[in-house]
C-alpha cells in the first residue's frame, strides 16, 4: 500500500503554469556597479602600495560602503 504524500512544512503551493521567482535577481545595471566597485577596490589597494593614501582611501571608501551596497540593494 502506498503512502499519500505529504507537503514538507513551511512550503507555499503554487498553482500550475504559473512561473517561480527567483529570489535574487541581479540585472546588467547590477553587474557593471558590482565591476566598478571591484575596480574601484583594485585600484585603491594598488594607490595604497604605491604610497598615496588619499586618493585610495576615497576610493577604497566607494567600493566598501557606497558602490558594493548600491549594487546589491539596486532593481
Amino acid at each position: 500500500m502506498a503512502e499519500p504524500r505529504v507537503k514538507p512544512p513551511g512550503r507555499r503551493s503554487r498553482k500550475a503554469g504559473t512561473p517561480v521567482q527567483p529570489s535574487l535577481r541581479f540585472h546588467r545595471k547590477n553587474l557593471y556597479l558590482l565591476a566598478l566597485a571591484t575596480a574601484s577596490l583594485v585600484f585603491g589597494y594598488a594607490l595604497l602600495a604605491a604610497g598615496n593614501t588619499h586618493f585610495a582611501a576615497l576610493l577604497l571608501v566607494a567600493g566598501y560602503l557606497v558602490l558594493f551596497p548600491v549594487a546589491l540593494l539596486i532593481k
